[in-house]
C-alpha cells in the first residue's frame, strides 16, 4: 500500500453471518450501485467488485442505506462464506465480530480485504466508535504486498 492511500475497512460478524461495509468505504469506491463480493480461499482474501449495472450472472448485490438499523453501512449475509472463514480462522470466536483492513483496487472498481489483517472488534472500542462512526483502522504486522 503506497503511503497517500488511506485503509478502508469492513467488518465481520461470524455470530449472524453479517458482513457489513461502511458508508465512507463504498464512498471512497465511487457510491457503486451495485457490488459484489468475491473471496478468493488460496490468497485468503475478500474482495468487492463494483458496478453500476446487473451482470448476467446476477450475483451483484444492490447497495441500499435506507433498511431500518444499518446505521451507516451496508449489510449483507453470508453463512458460506462466514463458514470458510471460519474454516481457515478455527481460532476465530464465532460469538465476535472483527474488522478488516483493506485498500483499493482503482483499476478494477475493487477492494481488497486480506484476512491477515482480521482484528477483533471489542465491547470498548464499539462503544467508542457508537454505531454512526467510522471504526479506526486496526494495526497489522502484515501488509497486502505480502499477501
Amino acid at each position: 500500500m503506497n503511503s497517500d492511500e488511506r485503509p478502508i475497512s469492513m467488518a465481520i460478524d461470524l455470530k449472524k453471518y453479517r458482513l457489513r461495509v461502511h458508508k465512507n468505504t463504498l464512498r471512497e469506491l465511487g457510491n457503486p450501485e451495485y457490488i459484489q463480493l468475491m473471496f478468493h480461499p488460496e490468497k485468503k482474501a475478500i474482495v468487492i467488485l463494483c458496478t453500476n449495472e446487473l451482470t448476467s450472472a446476477g450475483q451483484e448485490e444492490k447497495v441500499c442505506f435506507d433498511k431500518p438499523g444499518n446505521d451507516g453501512t451496508f449489510q449483507m449475509y453470508s453463512k458460506t462464506l462466514i463458514l470458510k472463514i471460519q474454516k481457515l480462522y478455527p481460532e476465530l470466536d464465532h460469538h465476535y465480530a472483527y474488522r478488516l483492513t483493506g485498500y483499493l483496487l482503482p483499476s478494477l472498481n475493487a477492494a481488497y480485504f486480506p484476512l491477515s489483517t482480521i482484528s477483533k472488534i471489542t465491547n470498548i472500542e464499539a462503544k467508542i466508535n457508537g454505531p454512526n462512526n467510522r471504526p479506526g483502522i486496526p494495526k497489522s504486522d502484515s501488509t497486502p504486498d505480502e499477501i
